[in-house]
């Protein structure tokens, strides 16, 4: 079965603007099938994410289909910066962290310098 990822943008359009925050808080980055009925515990998670009303038009717009829910903006960076400080903390030069921080948009040794001197000023340190 094929994986519909599916855009903030497109949910929203579905669900509302209410409904996909509190289906991407609860469930951004992860595959999710669809239950057909309600019931089961795919159903339990929507449900406690969302409430019944829009589990249940969650379930009537994507029944069957295994959908991916995306990240916020806000989630993504951070992921993103967390994985810079590992890397700097495990000993890899910026050239090479620039070469490998390849996420979706190309990345530069300019932005992993930014990334790192925010880190020294907030003192955050990845050991």
């Amino acid at each position: 079965m094929a994986i519909r990822a599916i855009s903030r943008i497109i949910l929203e359009d579905h669900l509302g603007k209410k409904t996909t925050e509190a289906l991407i808080r609860a469930m951004g980055g992860m595959e999710i099938l669809i239950p057909v009925r309600p019931e089961g515990k795919n159903w339990q998670r929507i449900l406690e994410a969302t409430g019944r009303e829009m589990a249940l038009e969650i379930v009537r717009q994507f029944r069957g289909e295994r959908i991916y829910i995306p990240l916020d903006a806000a989630t993504q960076r951070e992921a993103k910066h967390e994985w810079v400080l590992r890397q700097r903390a495990a000993g890899r030069s910026i050239d090479e962290i620039a070469a490998d921080a390849v996420f979706v948009e190309r990345r530069t040794a300019r932005w992993v310098r930014r990334v790192l001197q925010q880190a020294k000023r907030l003192d955050i340190r990845h050991e």
